[in-house]
C-alpha cells in the first residue's frame, strides 16, 4: 500500500517514486507504472510496481560525493583508460595553472618528469592496473616549474569488469618540499666545502645535454667517414685506428658522466625493492653484450653465484655499482675473461666478489681495484683507458649501499676482491643528503669457499687496451691483511648456492634458416628535433626504400596517418608538448599501428634504460649516435 494512499503521475509511464509499505511495516521507495484498459466494459489499470530504493541511496551518495568532489583541496584528473585526460577539476587550475581546454584530450603522463613518465606508463596505463596505485611524482606547472604531489591513481572498471577509464587524486606537498630544501642546505654547504672535486650534478648534466648532440653527430660522421675508405693507405688506416680508439674512449667518457649525474641526483632518493640476486646479474651480463663499444674477446662469467639469494635494496643502483664495475675490471686486466661471485656471507649480509681468472684474481687487478676505493686521488684510472667519473659513480654507490671492502682466500693465498653488502638496506629517511664517508673499512677477516665449478661462458667482448707499466711491488700498494691461523669457514645450506656447469651439447632439430633482412624492402618514419642527426640517420641508412623525417609528434601525426611505414624510429625527447613515450601511446591507439615496430633512441643510455623503455611499449632500444650497424642489428631482432 503507498503511505498515505496517494498517487499522482501520468499513464504509461513510471511515476515517483512513492513511499511503499511493505508487509512488515518497512518503508521502501518504488515507482509504479499504470497501463489502462477495459476489463468488462469497466476502467481498470494494469500496475507494475518496481522497487528503487537501491538506486535513491545511490543517487544520495553521489551527491554526498559530488560535495566532497567540489569542494576537496586535492587535485583530481579522470582520464580514459590509456591516459588520456578528460576532466580536471578547479584544484588543478588553482595549483598548475592549467584552464580545462589546455588539458583536455592531453596524455596525463606530458604532465610528469622523464623518470616519472617512464615509471607511471609501465606499472599503470601499460599495464592495465586492477587496484589503486600510489606513488609521489612531479607534476609540470604551465610555467615549465614542478610541483611534487602524492598521487593516487585508481581503475574504474564497467560492468563487465573492463577497465574503462582512471581516476588520479593528487595532494600536493608544498610544506614537505620547503622543509626538504631547509634541510639540504644546511648540510650542503659544509659536504661541498669538504669535497676538493666536487661537481654540481645539475649543472654537469645541462653541459653535458648541450654537447651531447654534436658529438654524438660528429662520431657518426666520423664513422661513415671511415667506412667509406675503400683502400686506405697505411697512414690512413694508422689514422682511422687512433678515430676508432678515441670514439670508442670518448663514448664511455660521456657514460661516465651520464651516470656521474644520475646517481648523485638520485643519491637522496633511495628507493629499496627486493629482488633476486642473480637475475639482477643476469640483467648486468645482457646490457654488457647490449653496450659492446668497450668490450671484444672476452667472457664474463659466472663463480660461485646463489639463485636463492633475495636482497632488498636499491635495485638500480646496485645493477649500476655491478655494470660500471664490471666494465672497469674489464679495462684494467689484461684477462680474457672476468668471473662474478654473489652469495649470503653471513644473516645480514651478503658478498659480492671479481676475479679474472678461474684460480684467482691477478694482483693487478687486485691492488688497483685496492688504490680505485682506497685512495682519494683517482687521476692514475686514465692508464686504463677510464674516466675518473667511472670511478666516482662506483665509490659513491659504495658509499650510498652501505658497502665494506672483503678479500676472499684461498688456501691462503688472495682469490677475489670482493665487496659486503646488507642484504636489507636500513635507510635513515630524515637525510635527503648522503654525506662524505670516511675511507672504506677493508675487514681483515680470512674466509674460505670452494673452488668455483665449470662456467656457463657468456660472450662479452673489449677492446684490447695497452696497459701502462706499474710496480706492483712497490710497497706503497701492498695490501695489508691480517693473517688468521684458523680460517673462518661461511656455512651455507646447500639449497642456498647453485653451482653452475657447463651444459652438455644436445641434438637440435634442424630448424629453418632465418630469412635476411632486406633493408632495401622497408620504409621508416625518423621522429628527431635535431636536423643533424636526422641527415646522418638518412646517410648511415640509405639502402631504406623510403624514409620521411619529423621534428616533433604534431608534425609527425600527418605522415603517420597518410603513409603506411614498416618501422618508426623516435627519440625519446622531442620538441612540442609530447615526448617519445606521449607519441607512442598515442600511436598504439591506431589500429593500424597497434603492432607496427618502433624503435626508441636517446642520447646517452643508463644501466635499466632499456628494460624501461621495453616496459614502456617499444620493441627496442638504440643509444646515440645512431650507427648502421646498431641499426641493423635491431631491426634483425624484429624483422627476422
Amino acid at each position: 500500500m503507498l503511505e498515505n494512499n496517494s498517487f499522482e503521475g501520468d499513464d504509461k509511464t513510471f511515476n515517483g517514486p512513492y513511499k511503499h509499505k511493505r508487509k512488515d511495516g518497512s518503508i521502501v521507495y518504488v515507482e509504479i507504472y499504470k497501463n489502462p484498459f477495459k476489463f468488462h466494459e469497466r476502467e481498470a489499470h494494469f500496475n507494475i510496481i518496481r522497487n528503487v530504493s537501491s538506486d535513491i541511496e545511490k543517487e544520495k551518495n553521489l551527491q554526498l560525493y559530488k560535495s566532497i568532489f567540489d569542494n576537496t583541496d586535492n587535485m583530481v584528473f579522470t582520464t580514459d583508460d590509456v591516459g588520456f585526460i578528460q576532466y580536471i577539476n578547479l584544484p588543478v587550475s588553482t595549483y598548475l595553472n592549467y584552464i580545462p581546454d589546455d588539458l583536455q584530450n592531453s596524455s596525463f603522463i606530458s604532465l610528469l618528469e622523464e623518470t616519472d613518465r617512464i615509471r607511471i606508463n609501465s606499472l599503470v596505463f601499460n599495464s592495465k592496473l586492477n587496484d589503486a596505485f600510489n606513488a609521489t611524482i612531479n607534476l609540470k606547472k604551465k610555467d615549465g616549474s614542478f610541483l611534487k604531489c602524492a598521487v593516487t591513481i585508481s581503475p574504474v572498471i564497467d560492468f563487465n569488469g573492463e577497465l574503462i577509464s582512471y581516476s588520479v587524486i593528487g595532494k600536493p606537498e608544498e610544506h614537505v618540499i620547503e622543509k626538504i630544501v631547509e634541510v639540504k642546505t644546511e648540510v650542503e654547504k659544509p659536504v661541498v666545502k669538504q669535497a676538493d672535486d666536487y661537481i654540481n650534478p645539475q649543472v654537469l648534466t645541462t653541459i653535458f645535454h648541450e654537447i651531447l648532440t654534436p658529438i654524438n653527430v660528429i662520431l657518426g660522421f666520423v664513422q661513415e667517414l671511415k667506412d667509406s675508405v675503400d683502400n686506405p693507405n697505411e697512414e690512413q688506416v694508422e689514422a682511422l685506428k687512433y678515430i676508432t680508439e678515441n670514439r670508442i674512449q670518448l663514448l664511455d667518457v660521456m657514460n661516465s658522466v651520464a651516470e656521474y649525474s644520475q646517481v648523485n641526483i638520485e643519491a637522496g632518493k633511495i628507493k629499496v625493492t627486493e629482488s633476486n640476486f642473480a637475475e639482477i646479474v643476469e640483467t648486468v651480463n645482457k646490457e654488457l653484450k647490449d653496450n659492446t663499444g668497450i668490450l671484444k674477446e672476452k667472457e664474463f662469467l659466472y663463480g660461485k653465484l646463489s639463485w636463492s639469494l633475495e636482497v632488498k635494496t636499491d635495485i638500480l643502483m646496485l645493477k649500476t655499482f655491478l655494470y660500471v664495475l664490471s666494465r672497469m675490471c674489464f679495462k684494467i686486466s689484461q684477462k680474457k675473461e672476468l668471473y662474478i661471485s654473489g652469495y649470503q656471507y653471513d644473516e645480514d649480509n651478503f658478498l659480492v666478489s671479481f676475479k679474472d681468472d678461474e684460480a684467482e684474481i691477478s694482483d693487478k687487478l687486485l691492488k688497483t681495484l685496492d688504490l680505485v676505493f682506497k685512495s682519494k686521488d683517482v687521476s692514475f684510472i686514465r692508464e686504463f683507458g677510464l674516466s675518473r667519473y667511472s670511478v666516482l659513480v662506483a665509490k659513491k654507490i659504495f658509499e650510498i649501499l652501505q658497502g665494506k671492502l672483503e678479500l676472499v682466500k684461498k688456501s691462503g693465498k688472495d682469490s677475489e676482491f670482493g665487496f659486503i653488502f646488507p642484504i636489507i638496506l636500513r635507510v635513515d629517511t630524515s637525510e635527503s643528503v648522503v654525506e662524505e664517508s670516511e675511507e672504506p673499512v677493508l675487514i681483515e677477516k680470512k674466509i674460505t669457499h670452494e673452488e668455483a665449478p665449470a662456467m656457463i661462458p657468456e660472450a662479452v667482448t673489449t677492446d684490447s687496451v695497452e696497459i701502462p707499466k706499474i710496480d706492483w711491488n712497490s710497497k706503497k700498494n701492498e695490501h695489508k691483511v691480517t693473517e688468521v691461523k684458523e680460517p673462518v669457514v661461511v656455512q651455507a645450506k646447500t639449497t642456498d648456492v647453485v653451482e653452475l656447469e657447463t651444459a652438455k651439447p644436445e641434438e637440435q632439430p634442424l630448424q629453418q634458416k632465418p630469412k635476411e633482412l632486406e633493408i632495401s624492402r622497408l620504409s621508416c618514419l625518423y621522429i628527431e628535433d635535431q636536423v643533424d642527426s636526422q641527415i646522418l640517420f638518412k646517410v648511415q641508412m640509405k639502402e631504406l626504400k623510403d624514409m620521411k623525417f619529423a621534428v616533433s609528434f604534431e608534425e609527425a601525426l600527418p605522415l603517420i596517418t597518410s603513409n603506411q611505414f614498416d618501422f618508426i624510429v623516435m627519440d625519446i625527447n622531442l620538441q612540442g608538448e609530447y615526448n617519445g613515450l606521449d607519441a607512442l601511446k598515442m600511436i598504439r591507439q591506431m589500429p593500424v599501428y597497434a603492432k607496427l615496430p618502433i624503435i626508441a633512441v636517446t642520447a646517452y643510455v643508463l644501466p635499466g634504460d632499456k628494460e624501461k623503455f621495453v616496459a614502456a611499449g617499444f620493441n627496442d632500444f638504440i643509444s646515440k649516435p645512431i650507427f648502421r650497424e646498431k641499426m641493423i642489428e635491431s631491426l634483425e631482432k624484429i624483422f627476422t
